[in-house]
């Protein structure tokens, strides 16, 4: 065995041992997109969303993570046996873990409508959340980091009830452009029709200027208008602190209005 042999021992059991954990990641991402397309047919509820980051699928990760660690020991403890027939066991036991995530956890869900939360949990039972017990509401402008395509500028709005908070960015789905401004809308007819009593906070003490630039480029003028009711920007603070150069050097924001 020649000195390169042990480091090349270790790179092939820390790339088996990533698999034993991405198998499940794959397979849990493709059921997560795949349940998105069975969409309720409640034409009352406002937003939906699976919700796959559940107890039971935190729980298989951390698994896989063990399994992935443990799997690595055993190829470096075991040189003289293939790694891949070490390897095949294990990937085998982290898809039917991702598997039976999977179907365990197929009827966890949130469902979101103008007078109340209904979340419903992996043994169907569900909670009711109304409306009216919204404490405060949080907005930021937030952006959709998209690895293979331009990012997306968009707000993040979560509501907190007393115990728990709802953030509705899951329910977004497709992260497209067409796709965010569609989910904006519908969270910003819910923030104006029906929580515009609910005290609203920004996330940290400003916004991100560049942020807030980019997405009155994405909204457009009139959704940016609502945008801005919901981050809490009035017309002054817009001209200090968001208008593009030119506006401010025109001393105009009228164009924000």
């Amino acid at each position: 065995m020649t000195s390169r042999a042990p480091i090349k021992r270790f790179e092939t059991a820390a790339l088996a041992a990533a698999m034993t954990v991405v198998f499940p990641v794959i397979v849990l991402m493709m059921g997560g997109g795949l349940r998105r397309s069975f969409t309720p047919d409640d034409p009352e509820v406002l937003l939906w969303w699976a919700d796959a980051l559940n107890d039971v699928t935190v729980r298989a990760l951390g698994i896989a993570v063990v399994a992935g660690l443990a799997l690595l020991i055993v190829i470096l403890r075991r040189p003289n046996i293939a790694w891949w027939k070490i390897a095949r066991w294990f990937w085998a036991g982290s898809a039917l873990l991702a598997l039976g995530t999977l179907v365990v956890s197929a009827r966890a869900q949130v469902r979101v409508y103008a007078d109340r939360i209904v979340t419903t949990d992996m043994a169907g039972a569900q909670l009711t959340i109304p409306m009216n017990a919204a404490r405060e509401i949080e907005v930021w402008c937030d952006v959709i980091s998209r690895s293979r395509n331009s990012d997306i500028p968009t707000i993040g709005y979560a509501i907190h009830f007393p115990g728990r908070s709802i953030p509705l960015r899951s329910a977004m789905g497709d992260d497209s452009h067409e796709g965010a401004r569609r989910w904006f809308r519908k969270v910003e007819a819910l923030d104006r029709e029906v929580l515009a009593a609910v005290p609203h906070a920004p996330y940290g003490t400003a916004h991100d200027m560049t942020c807030v630039r980019d997405l009155r480029a994405e909204l457009g003028e009139a959704d940016f208008v609502a945008a801005r009711r919901m981050l809490g920007i009035n017309d002054a603070d817009f001209a200090r602190y968001y208008a593009e150069p030119h506006e401010a050097w025109n001393g105009s924001t009228r164009d924000a209005r």
